[in-house]
């Protein structure tokens, strides 16, 4: 038995040492993430090979027939996450202190994103814009000193008498996974934060 735990444990670390040789020796790895109203689709393409790696695939439910009329009566889902609950402080210098290490090792080739702000509060719609704005102004020209993006585009606007906010983004990038995977390591605790952050938020809005 002792023979056989030794011989496992060998196996494990030669399986995890070849497939640290293994990322490291891969060039790049394209990612491509698209989101609208709070839902968001990312997937991964090496060379032939496209994944979605969120959210993962699900074994699809055979659907129930419901009556065209309940269907109508039925309130239809939206969305749930109100981006004007996150921290955009934690938010934006996360992703300035991720793009300035990963500046040689990066290639941006799309950035869109068109946001809509409405609070339902004409005063909190105003400074939420006002905060949005400001940091958009502050990354663009990080980003054109830094990268040469082929597709950029960032528009912000705000619906003042609404209460239905409407975004949507798209950024497909290239970069070498262990370098990747080595800067998102370091910043795990940030992370999290902002994910618990989310996870509190949408947890509000479904109450």
């Amino acid at each position: 038995m002792l023979i056989l735990k030794i011989l496992g444990a060998l196996l494990a670390v030669l399986f995890a040492l070849a497939l640290l040789l293994l990322f490291a020796t891969i060039p790049r790895a394209g990612v491509r993430i698209i989101g609208k109203d709070g839902l968001a689709g990312i997937w991964v393409q090496y060379g032939w090979l496209k994944l979605r790696v969120y959210p993962l695939p699900t074994r699809r439910k055979k659907a129930k027939t419901v009556p065209k009329a309940a269907e109508e009566s039925q309130p239809k889902k939206g969305s749930s996450f109100d981006f004007s609950e996150l921290d955009l402080g934690d938010t934006f210098f996360l992703m300035l202190d991720l793009l300035d290490e990963l500046r040689d090792a990066l290639r941006l080739d799309t950035v869109r994103a068109d946001a809509l702000i409405a609070t339902g509060d004409a005063a909190r719609t105003g400074i939420l814009l006002g905060q949005i704005a400001a940091l958009a102004g502050m990354i663009t020209p990080f980003l054109e000193q830094n990268f040469n993006i082929r597709d950029y585009h960032i528009a912000v606007d705000g619906d003042f008498q609404g209460n239905t906010p409407h975004w949507e983004a798209e950024a497909a990038f290239s970069v070498r996974p262990i370098r990747m995977g080595w800067a998102l390591a370091k910043r795990w605790r940030t992370l999290k934060r902002l994910y618990d952050s989310i996870q509190k938020t949408e947890a509000n809005e479904n109450e």
